[in-house]
């Protein structure tokens, strides 16, 4: 692969494309006399430095995670378009980076302006920052490799650079300056950390069957945290369903922990992490091209060879509905579409260039796939170690994680959204499609099927995407929610309830399943012909069973009755009086109790 600067050169060139370094020239001016620090862009090392007064005494660096993002994509492969969707994630990162700077300096220079938290250096009179925590970046000694709080003062230097560096004027465009003049701190952006690992290293211990390659799950005695990562900053959130979720700031405010504690622990490797034969996660964000490509590979799905569908109640006619977006893979296991919102550079032909010449405009905010999920046939019961796993797994998620979406085969073009009259969102696709099989009043033909794959995370992993659909779908649409009949189901349809609301002026409908989800609904419904599942329907169904139990002597008959009364047990667990009064009965004595 080539080297950063060799390919930032390229992509920079290609289709005339206005330069990452020119929008942070512009910017840093801007945000020089709001915040009155002075600021020089040093182009060669790819960093902001920061000087007070004519002294310098803080550096931000991006160029590493330029670099990332150029090893990420498929540019170095020459991709078709690459370059087109390199530059996209660079100008996004560039503007993110710009504005967190802004931010973070604001804050500070805040801080520095109030009287009371001054304090001055009394061997040169320089002064210093309060040593309270007040931005998400702290300075990082390269030379002694310790973390301090906020700003550390002035830095030392030879008084030819800080000079020299001091006297640059932002008004003009900023020369190359050699950063090594002098040795300032750099600004680290704590949540490009892993967290994970961080976490690993202060007492959190990692749970691998519960991880997914995108989200590690680490656990301590008094948490169970989920680990995801956002344009490239680590996040997390509380299983308990609690707001207790975000950064690593807010880990430490919820606990009232010092965040220095925490890095320093990482940094001077209390844990053994190569011990804990962690596994690379996230990497799978890195290869979504090529886990788009091997989904489109796939094989379409086939009710002929496949019994995953028939045996969740789901029927075939219902099924046909969405086929064209279902895939089996080569181990006939069914794989459903994860999509996301995703900013997409539109390029168009313009007539006032040359042949062959393209300009870039205003990109595009779009759902676009972003991954897949695979439902296995044979559900996986034990680790890789040959112990067994606490819950079989189900599933395997490949690529970036996102929205499951089916929509109707016949509404698959973009311009046909209008015609879809109702949403059904769950937590499953399957649930989704569940409530199809249920309610039979809803036309398949347009219904768009939403599964949010588990994920709690609202505002940063849903929302955004969620808000994209509501955009482009018929403003009278019909939306339908049906989560968990659990904890954490019934808050996160309550999060919904509050976002629709507020998004349409229209409640949306809520439908609460009467055992654990809807697809336990289905089947139990499809297992006692039940219309209307509710306490009273069930408990008339399991005493006139009961009774033809006693007064049969059919014994397949019998037979048949206790299955039912098993697979009952398996989705709306029996109450013991009714198991006490079935164990009552006289009956073989081969036959379990209930």
């Amino acid at each position: 692969m080539e080297d950063f600067k060799t390919l930032l050169n390229k992509i920079l060139l290609q289709g005339e494309f206005e330069s990452v370094i020119e929008l942070i020239d512009k910017e840093i001016v801007a945000i020089s006399k709001q915040t009155d620090y002075n600021i020089i862009h040093d182009t060669i090392n790819l960093c902001l430095i920061v000087l007070d007064e004519k002294k310098p005494i803080g550096k931000f660096s991006y160029g590493e995670k330029l670099q990332e993002i150029v090893n990420e994509s498929d540019y170095a492969n020459n991709t078709k378009d690459s370059g087109f969707v390199i530059k996209n994630q660079l100008s996004q990162y560039s503007q993110a980076y710009l504005r967190r700077v802004r931010e973070a300096l604001i804050r500070e220079r805040s801080t520095n302006n109030r009287s009371d938290s001054q304090v001055q250096d009394n061997t040169s009179g320089n002064r210093t920052l309060e040593t309270s925590y007040t931005t998400e970046f702290i300075l990082h000694n390269r030379e002694s490799n310790s973390y301090q709080r906020g700003f550390a003062g002035t830095i030392k230097s030879n008084n030819t650079g800080a000079d020299s560096l001091a006297r640059q004027s932002l008004t003009s465009p900023p020369k190359q300056v050699r950063s090594n003049e002098f040795k300032p701190k750099a600004f680290t952006d704590l949540t490009l950390l892993p967290l994970h690992k961080i976490l690993l290293c202060n007492g959190f211990k990692l749970n691998k069957d519960s991880s997914s390659v995108n989200n590690p799950v680490v656990f301590n005695d008094n948490d169970k945290l989920v680990i995801c990562k956002k344009e490239g900053h680590y996040l997390y959130f509380n299983t308990d369903g609690s707001n207790d979720r975000g950064n690593i700031i807010n880990f430490c405010k919820h606990r009232g922990v010092n965040v220095s504690d925490l890095i320093k622990n990482y940094e001077n490797g209390n844990v053994d992490l190569e011990s804990h034969q962690i596994p690379q996660y996230f990497n799978s964000e890195l290869n979504s091209a090529q886990t788009i490509k091997k989904f489109n590979e796939m094989s379409a799905y086939n009710r002929n060879n496949n019994e995953f569908f028939a045996n969740r109640g789901l029927y075939d006619a219902l099924i046909n509905e969405y086929d064209t977006q279902i895939k089996l893979d080569g181990f006939g296991d069914v794989c459903f579409p994860h999509f996301k919102l995703s900013h997409i550079p539109n390029i168009n032909k313009n007539n006032s260039l040359q042949e062959g010449e393209l300009q870039t405009i205003q990109p595009k905010t779009m759902l676009t796939m972003c991954g897949y999920t695979k439902r296995l046939k044979f559900p996986l019961t034990k680790n890789t170690n040959g112990s067994i796993k606490e819950k079989p797994l189900k599933q395997i998620h490949y690529g970036a994680k996102g929205l499951e979406i089916l929509k109707p085969n016949g509404l698959l073009n973009p311009t046909d959204s209008k015609q879809i009259k109702q949403i059904v969102i769950t937590e499953s696709i399957i649930d989704s499609l569940s409530f199809l099989q249920l309610f039979s009043n809803f036309n398949p033909k347009e219904t768009m099927l939403i599964g949010t794959c588990g994920d709690f995370n609202f505002e940063i992993g849903l929302k955004p995407s969620l808000e994209a659909i509501m955009k482009i779908l018929n403003p009278d649409i019909r939306i339908v929610l049906g989560f968990d009949n659990d904890t954490k189901g019934r808050k996160f349809s309550e999060e919904f309830e509050r976002f629709i609301l507020e998004k349409t002026k229209k409640a949306p409908m809520v439908y609460k399943p009467f055992c654990k989800d809807l697809n336990d609904d289905l089947k139990l419904s499809q297992l006692t012909g039940l219309k209307k599942l509710n306490n009273d329907s069930l408990n008339d169904f399991l005493e006139k069973q009961l009774l033809t139990y006693k007064k049969s002597s059919d014994t397949l008959k019998r037979k048949n009755i206790l299955e039912t009364f098993r697979k009952i047990d398996k989705y709306k667990p029996l109450k013991e009086n009714f198991k006490n009064s079935f164990n009552e009965i006289n009956k073989h004595k081969a036959i379990r109790e209930l």
